[in-house]
């Protein structure tokens, strides 16, 4: 091997690349969860629904997410773990991304409700998967990379959500928001396998 190739190699190892895959996710994760309380007043301008129909949305998707993550928690024991990300992803992407062509309330509820399904799946698994790829020396400072997409990601929902529902629309942030995520979880696919468990000793 040449001396050339080891940089490229350090630069991207699997675990750079796995970390820097769920960090992008866990962005656009809270991005898309933070689209619609940035849109109240718009789709409420649409539809009149009342303040508390549109709390009774969040409130839809938090309880799904509690419903469901214990369950993820066990597929997490017993299935690989990297479908199971992927697979979350892409469900709250094309939640997401289904909005766009919602016209009654009880589509917007099933679809908020799907969200939390997808992001339960995500917030289980991801931190698990990292902490594979790292040491527990280097785990504090990976975990705190990661969990700054959560601020900088409900940052940015809102402001899609304000800024571009007025230019174009209150569904067109559903629409722009929803494909990264597909686009992310389909590189993601054919990342690295999980690394042996060894790595937690090391």
């Amino acid at each position: 091997m040449s001396p050339s190739s080891s940089p490229t190699r350090t630069r991207f190892s699997p675990a750079a690349i796995t970390l820097a895959l769920l960090i992008a996710l866990n962005l656009l994760n809270y991005i898309d969860r933070y689209i619609l309380p940035g849109e109240v007043t718009l789709i409420q301008r649409e539809f009149h629904w009342t303040d508390q129909q549109m709390g009774w949305l969040t409130t839809a998707l938090f309880a799904v997410y509690m419903i469901v993550a214990p369950l993820t928690g066990w597929l997490g024991d017993h299935f690989r773990r990297k479908p199971l990300i992927i697979g979350g992803a892409i469900l709250w992407s094309l939640a997401t991304l289904g909005t766009a062509w919602v016209h009654d309330y009880w589509s917007m509820f099933v679809r908020h409700a799907l969200v939390g399904v997808g992001e339960a799946t995500f917030g289980i698994f991801a931190p698990a998967v990292l902490a594979d790829f790292y040491p527990e020396r280097d785990r504090n400072r990976i975990l705190s990379i990661f969990y700054l997409a959560i601020p900088l990601g409900a940052a940015l929902g809102y402001l899609a959500g304000g800024d571009l529902g007025s230019l174009w629309g209150w569904r067109a942030p559903f629409f722009i928001c929803a494909v990264p995520g597909l686009a992310v979880a389909a590189p993601s696919a054919g990342s690295a396998r999980n690394p042996s468990v060894a790595a937690t000793t090391t």
